[in-house]
């Protein structure tokens, strides 16, 4: 959705209105919101193509699993995608006026998916790709030179200088920052759009916010640089930020801000999708500051997101009540999926009765976008949304106290 308060109400606006009680008529808000959703059809796809993975992240959402090959094979994942590609490429425009977008999001790129991008350039030339890698593409850059594929963007996991990176994502060998590193050295040889470095912060890489940006702006390796907190899971909480240590990284976003952003060109962003993460910033700014910045003057609604400057930090709030958000997600099996499903492996997944409502649908071949969609919307509001905008209303309400 474009950047601003828009002309027609949208989820994001009554998701507002519903959290803050800012709206004449009360009546009936939730279904504004759904009914707002349903409307808000996204032109991207967002697809796990792999569940194996060369690293362990602590902060990472998946466990350790073995390669997904065969199972995207057998139940035909290129052609699912080429399906929902085909009718985003001719309808378009009958969504949101964004460009139809691939956006292969895990966990590592395999020589085989080079006939799904082959074959999306081809036959769908206006489509952007883009990839979220951590450096491991580098071992296909022979394919990218070979068949002269090129890239519309590029997303590089960097979280924190050799030391706290290797930390965070590569205890064991060491040997993830170099890779990382050696990524974004070569993006520009197989992307003809924009790379961005990825942090996601903890306890372990909180300090080094500011050496990160350092490194990437006068190295020229990435054109943005995007900040989060870690989601926390039962197996890395105790690496999950504290106040006290968010204040630190709040004195560094705002340094970095001040010096890499210019008055036409945002080059950080920081992005939150948890209210606890909110209310932290309320007790490190002061909750008459917060109170002030979260009135609709002060907001933009986008797509999924709300959007506020503070302090000078243009932040994205994502509220985990209105997924999907900007994506329509596949798994690597063919699955049509919820937010935090990677959280569990495939045969978890499939087989564990109590994970079955992780799964939305087994998708074929001939699926209807727009349906699948609306179907995604219901499913994940009697399932997860609606207990989220409870839990929401009642952060918010303390936030702005």
């Amino acid at each position: 959705m474009k950047r601003g308060r828009p002309t027609i109400f949208s989820s994001t606006y009554y998701w507002y209105s519903y959290i803050t009680g800012d709206f004449k008529n009360k009546k009936n808000l939730e279904e504004k919101i759904i009914s707002s959703l349903k409307k808000e059809i996204p032109t991207t796809i967002a697809v796990i193509m792999e569940r194996s993975c060369y690293f362990q992240c602590r902060h990472c959402l998946f466990q350790k699993e073995g390669s997904s090959k065969e199972i995207s094979q057998k139940n035909n994942l290129g052609k699912i995608i080429d399906n929902f590609l085909g009718q985003l490429s001719s309808k378009a425009k009958d969504f949101y006026p964004e460009k139809p977008c691939f956006v292969y999001c895990g966990r590592v790129l395999k020589e085989w998916h080079f006939e799904v991008i082959k074959n999306i350039r081809k036959k769908y030339p206006k489509i952007e790709i883009g990839l979220i890698d951590n450096g491991s593409y580098l071992k296909f850059k022979d394919i990218f030179s070979r068949d002269k594929i090129k890239l519309d963007f590029l997303d590089i996991s960097l979280d924190g200088l050799k030391e706290k990176h290797n930390q965070q994502r590569d205890p064991i060998y060491q040997k993830s920052f170099d890779l990382a590193l050696e990524g974004l050295k070569y993006a520009r040889q197989i992307t003809r759009g924009r790379i961005s470095v990825l942090m996601t912060i903890t306890s372990i890489n909180y300090t080094d916010i500011e050496k990160v940006a350092k490194l990437i702006f006068t190295k020229n390796l990435a054109d943005e640089f995007h900040i989060t907190t870690m989601t926390p899971t039962a197996k890395n909480s105790d690496i999950e930020i504290s106040t006290k240590k968010l204040a630190k990284v709040w004195q560094q976003i705002k340094k970095i801000s001040k010096k890499y952003n210019t008055k036409n060109k945002h080059k950080i962003f920081f992005k939150l999708y948890r209210y606890q993460d909110l209310n932290k910033l309320k007790t490190i700014i002061g909750e008459e500051k917060i109170k002030k910045i979260l009135t609709k003057n002060n907001i933009t609604f986008d797509q999924g997101s709300i959007g506020f400057n503070l302090e000078n930090i243009q932040i994205n709030y994502f509220p985990f009540s209105l997924w999907p958000q900007e994506s329509i997600l596949i798994d690597a099996d063919g699955a049509n999926r919820v937010a935090f499903s990677q959280k569990f492996t495939l045969k978890q997944l499939c087989h564990d009765k109590n994970k079955k409502k992780y799964t939305i649908a087994k998708l074929r071949e001939n699926e209807n976008y727009q349906q699948v969609y609306l179907r995604e919307v219901e499913w994940w509001w009697k399932n997860f949304g609606k207990n989220f905008l409870g839990e929401e209303k009642i952060a918010f309400e303390r936030i702005g106290k």
